[in-house]
């Protein structure tokens, strides 16, 4: 499935920013977008949740781990 393969297929993202919409046939683009997308989300849900008691603080934390693992 890499790019010019024999399984190449097309995968197509619209990037909201400047839109403009973006065609790769290449497995590893699509991995890094899903992965940028699961760690925006993360981080967005972290940098949303109360940290003000020891359960929100924890689950900030949990959620900001999990964004440093799918932008690592």
């Amino acid at each position: 499935m890499a790019k010019e393969g024999a399984a190449a297929v097309p995968f197509t993202w619209r990037d909201t920013y400047a839109n403009m919409v973006c065609t790769l046939a290449d497995i590893r683009f699509e991995m890094v977008s899903v992965l940028y997308n699961i760690g925006a989300v993360h981080s967005y849900a972290g940098a949303s949740e109360s940290r003000e008691t020891a359960d929100g603080m924890k689950l900030a934390c949990t959620h900001f781990q999990c964004a440093a693992w799918a932008f690592q």
